[in-house]
């Protein structure tokens, strides 16, 4: 999914996706953030662990087969 940035300094947004299509499996949720005027990726830092980079993980799940 592809959304500017709100103006606010801190802020949380909820973007709902459909997981109608995938098939079963373990799955990665990654968010990058670039300057959409130049396509520069923007390296971010997650608090907890202090890792560093331009593609991070935010979370995991695993979607399971209906048979």
């Amino acid at each position: 999914q592809d959304n500017g940035l709100p103006a606010d300094t801190f802020t949380c947004e909820r973007h709902e996706l459909s997981l109608a299509e995938l098939p079963p499996g373990s799955y990665e949720v990654r968010v990058g953030v670039y300057n959409w005027q130049t396509g520069e990726r923007l390296t971010g830092v997650l608090i907890d662990t202090g890792e560093q980079g331009d593609l991070l993980s935010v979370g995991t799940f695993a979607l399971e087969s209906d048979g």
